[in-house]
């Protein structure tokens, strides 16, 4: 099963990626477009766009998974707690 947090971490990721490909496309001229690209050219600004996308995400998301895994985590420890006393 899928949290939320991790369904948020990749469409952010994906919202990230395609901004950062459409900035880099904007840059790029006609004549630079025609041209043959070399390995590096090709592959270089999606490297670049898919780190900023994982970064920015992550970064972005940071505070949320904490506050989410220590309800989690609290909940857990009363659910526990409970379950120990009704054994008394």
């Amino acid at each position: 099963m899928i949290s939320y947090c991790q369904l948020l971490f990749y469409i952010l990721k994906y919202i990230i990626f395609f901004f950062v490909i459409f900035v880099q496309s904007l840059h790029e001229t006609d004549d630079e477009a025609s041209i043959e690209r070399t390995i590096y050219e090709t592959y270089y600004p999606e490297l670049v766009a898919t780190f900023t996308g994982n970064l920015l995400a992550d970064i972005m998301l940071y505070p949320l998974e904490t506050i989410l895994y220590r309800l989690y985590l609290q909940v857990l420890l009363t659910t526990i707690s409970y379950i120990a006393s009704l054994r008394v």
